[in-house]
């Protein structure tokens, strides 16, 4: 589905990401793992159509992704990729369905929105803001967002590093059950609850 070929990512005389070749298949579970500043992040970033690489080549279902127009790969980034982050990113001043309706084309919803927020149990929510909602509600309103456009893929930055351990393998449930169903997810975690829910685990050593 999407291959790295010799990718690399400097910046200045750092380098984040050495020359090396990496490939997701369609519908697998991949964890990301590595200390800190191994490159991880930027891996996802880059694989996410976010961050051009230095060098080298990353191929989305046969094509040159940053080869792309850059309407293209915004597209991209709206309609075949889903995004969760650490610190959720969640719109401060909009209330939880706005938030994730944010995701959809065009602001177009067939109810898929308050179907995915009943699922992950925040029904008695919609109308809050982030701020009023606990760590763990708000990685799950995150993950409604990347969710609701129904992209190919996750691409996942420690989802539950803010999280206990309870909050943690919910999130990591969700993220399977979208895997059972056929989606390809990618996850950056340092904890070890992914490598119950994964296919594969890719270890960065210092990019």
């Amino acid at each position: 589905m999407i291959t790295c070929k010799q990718i690399t990512k400097r910046f200045g005389n750092v380098t984040a990401l050495a020359p090396f070749d990496l490939s997701l298949d369609k519908g697998e579970f991949v964890a990301i793992k590595g200390a800190s500043g191994s490159g991880k992040t930027t891996l996802l970033l880059a694989l996410g159509g976010m961050l051009r690489p230095t060098a080298g080549e990353i191929n989305y279902k046969g094509s040159d992704l940053y080869g792309r127009s850059s309407a293209s790969l915004a597209e991209y980034r709206s309609q075949e990729v889903g995004f969760v982050f650490q610190m959720f990113h969640l719109v401060p001043y909009l209330a939880v369905e706005e938030n994730v309706k944010l995701a959809l084309p065009n602001g177009n919803d067939s109810g898929r929105a308050l179907e995915l927020l009943k699922q992950f149990g925040l029904a008695d929510r919609l109308t809050h803001t982030p701020g009023e909602l606990s760590a763990g509600e708000r990685q799950r309103v995150a993950l409604a967002r990347a969710l609701v456009s129904e992209p190919e893929m996750i691409l996942a930055d420690e989802p539950t590093g803010n999280l206990d351990p309870e909050n943690d393998r919910q999130v990591f449930k969700y993220l399977s059950e979208y895997h059972q169903k056929g989606g390809t997810v990618a996850v950056v975690t340092h904890g070890s609850t992914a490598e119950e829910f994964a296919d594969r685990i890719v270890k960065l050593k210092a990019g």
